[in-house]
């Protein structure tokens, strides 16, 4: 390995991080701006999807709720909000914590983190969105301690 190369060079060419978004030869040496925007845009989708799939999945199993009203509820409110704080949330955690940590790993744990401490909470009557959010912190933890045993 040449001193140019970075430690994570061998990661980067088999799975896409935020280093290799930033510094790739490969893409045209895209600007910081336009990493940023990617991984927001990577954010909100996935924010989008943990949004919908937890509101969701709560009016479907609240009883007496109208089921047919789940998925438009679950747009409207779910995905919104989720895609609003997985825009703002990725780039900020991403760029500051998780360089060096493979995108869909990033967005795969927080993900289903988010979820199921989302219906975990609603299970244990306390706030969804507070158990949204530790389920996120859960998730990130588990990707932080993975890419410490991995590097």
């Amino acid at each position: 390995m040449s001193e140019t190369e970075s430690p994570h060079a061998s990661e980067a060419s088999a799975e896409p991080t935020i280093d290799s978004l930033v510094h790739d030869g490969t893409l045209a040496q895209p600007s910081l701006f336009r990493a940023i925007g990617q991984v927001a845009a990577g954010g909100a989708a996935f924010g989008a999807l943990a949004g919908f799939s937890l509101l969701s999945t709560l009016i479907v199993f609240t009883p007496g709720a109208p089921i047919a009203g789940a998925i438009p509820a679950g747009l409207l409110f779910g995905a919104t909000f989720g895609a609003f704080c997985g825009a703002l949330l990725a780039p900020s955690l991403g760029f500051w914590l998780f360089r060096h940590v493979p995108l869909w790993r990033l967005y795969g744990y927080s993900t289903v983190g988010t979820v199921i401490g989302g219906l975990l909470a609603a299970l244990a009557r306390i706030d969804a969105i507070t158990g949204a959010l530790a389920g996120l912190a859960a998730g990130l933890t588990l990707v932080r301690l993975r890419s410490r045993i991995t590097d």
